[in-house]
């Protein structure tokens, strides 16, 4: 509704926009630590929903067929081995997304040295991009949620609504939270602004965005 508006009218967008900032929401499972040298905020995974059943049986009996083929390339030297160690990886990775899934927490920390984004699942911690200097932030942005199509073969289309997200520029470094709601996109930008003493900006996706 927000974005509909900043289509129709900018300036009620705005307004309506700021007017729901730094009111933390009821509901939010996200925890803020926040004082003068740093600010640290904590995303825990959504848990078991609807879609974690569908998810389980997927990886339960890609892995059933992958252990199959994976002893039948294994008689074959080289080649088969190869093509046994790739599948036996991408089992371990999707079961590792959906342990994720279930208890996993994504970690944004900034402080006076650095900012860093980590991906965290039984005390071991991942991080797709590497820590910057806080010196190099230099941008903070949001999106709105948007649909993307996707598009399978030339007759499958699927359809899927990606959720808002919070972007944290260091130099050419994108520290992306995402998985979170409107509500807390309001809240948590407001108090990302106040401490890192920067405006946002909202970036322009399209309603429908398109990958093969």
């Amino acid at each position: 509704q927000i974005a509909l508006a900043a289509l129709q009218k900018p300036e009620q967008a705005h307004l309506s926009f700021a007017s729901h900032l730094e009111i933390k929401p009821v509901d939010t499972k996200i925890i803020l630590n926040r004082n003068a040298e740093k600010i640290e905020i904590i995303k825990p995974s959504p848990g078991w929903i609807f879609s974690s059943l569908g998810k389980l049986t997927s990886n339960t009996f890609s892995t059933f067929f992958g252990l199959f083929f994976v002893i039948l390339l294994f008689n074959i030297p080289l080649v088969g081995w190869f093509f046994s160690l790739m599948l036996i990886c991408s089992g371990v990775l999707n079961w590792v997304d959906f342990l994720f899934g279930l208890f996993g927490t994504t970690r944004l920390f900034i402080n006076h040295k650095k900012i860093y984004l980590s991906y965290e699942l039984f005390g071991m911690k991942y991080e797709r991009v590497k820590p910057s200097l806080r010196k190099n932030i230099l941008k903070l942005e949001y999106t709105n949620s948007f649909i993307q199509q996707k598009i399978n073969s030339r007759v499958n289309l699927s359809y899927k609504e990606v959720s808002p997200a919070i972007i944290v520029w260091a130099g050419n470094k994108q520290y992306k939270l995402t998985g979170i709601t409107q509500t807390e996109v309001e809240w948590l930008l407001k108090e990302l602004s106040n401490c890192l003493e920067l405006p946002f900006q909202r970036r322009m996706v399209p309603i429908i965005k398109s990958e093969e």
